[in-house]
């Protein structure tokens, strides 16, 4: 646990600057998850924590918005106006997922891209796992193929995929990943592959998936959400009653969550399960090819504020050349070249992602291969010194 580790780390800090920096910090997150720290924090924590709090001098103080791509374990998160997201992806460098001494056996696809939605601490307790469908876990997308529960002590669970990875500014980020269903070394083969493109301003998400192909004879889906239902269901502005059902509107709202805005929504399946989770996907079908995907969540929204969001957004490109997202309100536009090419007046000569935002560049190289790429905007040239999947910012000249 997280907060666990930042009262470890009181102990162990020299700078005294670092310490008056944390304890304010835990002090607020204790205040505002006290009910669930008394039962999951250490005794050594609790004792610290109690000692903030009594403490008039510490003011109470949350972390700063963020967010932050860390390259080399394939995962990036961000928590903006008290939204949290996280993104956990695999590659060659970071596996799919782990199961030692029995535990996580059914994590076969918790690296493939699967996104998290904070809106508050218990979102992915112990409730959502016991209770979750593994085989539809939001962000990723899958085949139905049966997977067989297994430890993998010793085992690699990499894929073929390095280009994965993204960029990231103060509050915005995006990543990128090349998937591959096929786990060979734990004896799953699948013929699955596809980009993924995942779009983050503040605390808005937007997903892009392009190229998405598959020879096998498995049902293929894309997992748009999966989270324990706590209040009403909206299609439209029709409430949902049946458990099961085609969507049949671009706008789905979910009370105490927020908005859901489908560009097409012609393949979009729900379901609700016995244990009240509600499961929102993309239904490819069978033996697929250049298959695409695209929906866009809005935490925290207004069921009537739809339009306000969405006319601030636009999707310039999805295909296996450019994935691109515009935040006309932030002027920020974030782009994944998969390959070395253009959009519009921006040129690029290798594989990468950037933000352009005001008066900066934000740039990474995801494959980990290159020292340089050769970026012109307009007549103007920069090249950019990259370093192993890290995020350079660069001024614009």
């Amino acid at each position: 646990m997280i907060i666990n580790a930042m009262c470890l780390m009181l102990d162990y800090l020299v700078k005294e600057e670092d310490v008056n920096y944390l304890k304010p910090i835990l002090k607020y997150y204790y205040k505002l998850n006290k009910k669930y720290l008394m039962y999951s924090a250490t005794p050594a924590s609790l004792i610290k924590l109690e000692e903030f709090e009594k403490d008039e001098n510490i003011p109470a103080k949350k972390i700063d918005d963020f967010a932050k791509i860390f390259s080399r374990i394939d995962k990036a998160i961000s928590q903006v106006n008290d939204v949290g997201i996280g993104i956990s992806m695999s590659s060659s460098r970071s596996g799919k997922y782990e199961s030692i001494n029995g535990e996580n056996k059914k994590g076969w696809y918790t690296g493939d891209g699967m996104t998290y939605v904070y809106l508050n601490v218990n979102d992915y307790g112990s409730n959502y796992w016991k209770n979750i469908n593994y085989y539809r876990l939001q962000g990723t997308t899958v085949t139905n193929a049966k997977r067989e529960e297994k430890n993998l002590s010793g085992l690699n669970t990499l894929t073929k995929y390095d280009f994965v990875g993204g960029a990231y500014s103060y509050y915005n980020m995006v990543a990128a990943m090349q998937f591959g269903s096929e786990s060979p070394n734990i004896g799953f083969t699948s013929t699955l592959v596809g980009n993924k493109g995942y779009f983050v301003f503040g605390e808005k998400l937007i997903c892009l998936g392009n190229s998405i192909n598959s020879a096998d004879e498995y049902e293929v889906e894309t997992i748009i959400e999966n989270r324990n239902l706590t209040g009403k269901v909206y299609i439209g502005d029709n409430e949902i009653k049946d458990k099961t059902g085609s969507v049949n509107s671009n706008y789905l709202y979910i009370e105490n969550y927020g908005g859901i805005y489908l560009p097409k929504y012609e393949k979009v399946k729900y379901n609700i399960t016995n244990n009240n989770f509600i499961e929102i996907y993309f239904e490819h079908g069978k033996v697929i090819q250049n298959e695409e995907y695209s929906y866009m969540i809005f935490p925290n929204m207004n069921k009537n504020d739809f339009n306000v969001y969405i006319n601030n957004i636009e999707i310039i490109s999805n295909n296996n050349m450019v994935s691109s997202v515009k935040n006309k309100e932030l002027n920020s536009l974030e782009i994944i070249f998969w390959k070395g090419g253009q959009l519009g007046d921006i040129k690029i000569d290798n594989p990468c992602v950037l933000i352009i935002e005001n008066d900066y560049i934000y740039v990474s190289e995801p494959t980990h291969k290159f020292e340089f790429i050769n970026l012109s905007i307009g007549d103007r040239n920069y090249q950019v010194e990259v370093n192993k999947g890290y995020t350079t910012k660069v001024k614009k000249i």
